[in-house]
């Protein structure tokens, strides 16, 4: 996924993947995906996405370091963001904020 400044939006772009190949790539303003429901599954999916690398991430903040309730401590933030964007995902277009 790779996200480019356009004016006071930004360009999301994105690979779409059919049997582990390569199929298409993908774009949409921000304000797109957070407001139309044409593209409602789109975000779903960049939701989906993003919420996985953040609990990846979290995971591995958790793992590294020796003490459990520190560790559980450090790896929140990264857990709280993936909820967040598995909210965004889930949320019907135009209530989220863009």
């Amino acid at each position: 996924m790779k996200a480019t400044a356009k004016g006071t939006d930004f360009v999301i772009e994105w690979v779409i993947f059919k049997d582990g190949v390569k199929s298409s790539i993908r774009q949409s303003l921000w304000s797109e995906l957070c407001q139309s429901e044409a593209l409602e599954l789109d975000r779903l999916a960049i939701g989906y996405m993003v919420a996985a690398v953040m609990e990846s991430q979290g995971q591995r903040v958790q793992d590294s370091i020796g003490h459990p309730i520190t560790a559980i401590e450090e790896a929140a933030p990264y857990r709280d963001a993936a909820d967040s964007w598995r909210h965004w995902g889930t949320v019907s277009a135009g209530h989220m904020l863009s």
